[in-house]
């Protein structure tokens, strides 16, 4: 990969990250009814509890299309760290359906 593919590869990813964080941010500010939240905060430290960290994980689902266990969100409980974890599942998952489509599996 040259210099400038690799700097586009860093911005996409950045930008995909920043807009995963966003609709965590939404999440965690209903789940925790506050207005503001950053991104290193601590959902359980912010009031979190197991019910709202379940519908966190639900809304996750929906809106990123990855699962994410109740465990490992418990070890991962900022919006930083989750927006992580989503975006490596996401790119895992389009690994697997480039490789899928590369071996004549549709």
């Amino acid at each position: 990969m040259n210099k400038f593919s690799n700097n586009a590869a860093k911005r996409t990813a950045a930008t995909t990250l920043t807009s995963i964080e966003g609709e965590i941010v939404q999440m965690f500010k209903e789940a925790l009814r506050v207005k503001k939240v950053s991104l290193q905060d601590n959902f359980f430290s912010l009031g979190g509890d197991s019910i709202a960290a379940t519908q966190i994980v639900l809304q996750i689902e929906d809106s990123f299309r990855v699962s994410v266990t109740l465990p490992e969100f418990y070890l991962a409980p900022s919006i930083e760290t989750l927006a992580i974890r989503i975006h490596e599942k996401q790119a895992h998952q389009t690994n697997e359906h480039d490789g899928d489509a590369e071996e004549g599996v549709l």
